[in-house]
């Protein structure tokens, strides 16, 4: 279901494509009726000249991210989110976490260790892993000050997303070679946990169309 919806996405696309540049131009043989079409359409388009879609096309999260989901689920470590010991969310950023954990969830990431290797991978290869990076940059991107400490979950998150950044700085040749090592309880690579191929078509969508990814329900 989930790889039908973003399917689905495509063919709607397509037709809008295909809705502004379709054969209702006229012939040649029918020059007198150029201006009237030209009156009859709220966009014309030179056929030969580039084409910029200008408008932004909204994608539900409800929808991208189970499309997304890889094979995360078929092995996980036993250090669940709910299970850490001593840890404690931090009331200042509630909506963060709560909206991080719906990310989460959609793709099937419970345990915390998998969720930091996930978030640490996403970031040390931002545009390979585009739009997944901003999703998560989003949340873990605050003016208020985090405070260092592993008991913090925001922080944890928020810790692996700097640490997938100097991942990238210290491996140039292997980017997540810092992720694997700090969170190597965790089995699953972003690979495993991410269906690479839908995340491919996503990148080729958001390349010819201005699409953004909304907190909202399909």
């Amino acid at each position: 279901m989930a790889v039908a919806n973003l399917l689905k996405l495509a063919v709607l696309l397509i037709g809008f494509f295909g809705y502004l540049t379709g054969s209702q131009q006229p012939s040649e043989d029918a020059p007198s009726v150029v201006h009237n079409y030209r009156n009859k359409r709220s966009i014309y388009l030179n056929a030969k000249a580039p084409i910029l879609i200008a408008a932004y096309i909204t994608i539900p999260i409800s929808v991208a991210l189970p499309a997304l989901k890889g094979r995360s689920a078929r092995s996980q470590t036993n250090y669940n989110v709910t299970q850490v010991p001593y840890s404690y969310d931090d009331p200042k950023f509630a909506s963060q976490l709560q909206k991080i954990d719906v990310y989460m969830d959609y793709l099937e990431i419970p345990d915390d260790m998998c969720r930091q290797r996930f978030i640490c991978e996403v970031a040390s290869s931002p545009t390979a892993y585009s739009p997944l990076y901003n999703v998560f940059k989003k949340q873990l991107s605050t003016e208020m000050e985090v405070k260092k400490s592993y008991s913090s979950r925001y922080f944890r998150y928020f810790n692996a997303l700097q640490e997938g950044k100097r991942s990238a700085t210290e491996h140039a040749d292997d980017k997540s070679a810092g992720c694997r090592v700090l969170y190597g309880t965790c089995p699953n690579d972003i690979e495993e946990t991410i269906n690479m191929d839908v995340l491919h078509i996503m990148q080729f969508l958001t390349q010819k169309f201005k699409i953004e990814f909304a907190d909202t329900t399909a």
